[in-house]
């Protein structure tokens, strides 16, 4: 197994929180005419899963956790279920973020992939059983904890994403409706 420094991984994080690919993915996510503002300094924001402020150019306010994987040349998201196994600590994908995104960029395959948080989180909610069984658990050796997490495919991952945006409902709820009978 690996071992990764925690050190050493949060100064590769911080290394690429200047990246000049960032403003070329919110333009292309976002339009033109956005700022965006740089929050790791900020301890609170950090702690909420909140790295970058987005801010578009009519007002409306976007919040994003940044994941970089620099080598990675997979065709999976691992979605991080324990950030810490030893202290029992949850990871993104099932703890309260207040991030409206997560930007998950690939560095080495040029793409990055948006998460919409709630969305992902139901998706989790609704398969992590599953996918634990189908794709199993990684471990990461960090030093003085292990981060655990399991590589969802893309593909089956923003399915799911996209089931979380679809809703079926009961079309008889609507028969004594606003528009009477």
């Amino acid at each position: 197994m690996t071992i990764h420094n925690f050190n050493e991984s949060l100064q590769k994080s911080f290394a690429y929180e200047d990246w000049i690919g960032w403003e070329r993915i919110y333009k292309v996510a976002f339009g033109e005419g956005y700022s965006m503002t740089n929050t790791r300094g900020n301890m609170e924001l950090q702690q909420k899963g909140i790295d970058r402020i987005i801010t578009l150019k009519h007002g409306k306010i976007i919040t994003v956790d940044e994941k970089v994987r620099p080598t990675w040349l997979g065709k999976d998201i691992a979605l991080e279920t324990y950030s810490s196994v030893n202290s029992n600590s949850p990871g993104w994908v099932c703890k309260p973020l207040h991030c409206d995104f997560i930007a998950y960029a690939l560095i080495a395959q040029s793409i990055c992939y948006l998460l919409p948080v709630i969305q992902l989180q139901q998706a989790w909610q609704n398969c992590g059983e599953e996918w634990t069984l189908e794709y199993g658990i990684k471990n990461v050796n960090n030093g003085t904890y292990t981060t655990q997490f399991v590589p969802v495919p893309v593909n089956v991952l923003y399915q799911k994403i996209g089931n979380a945006l679809r809703i079926d409902f009961d079309n008889t709820d609507f028969a004594d409706g606003i528009y009477g009978n």
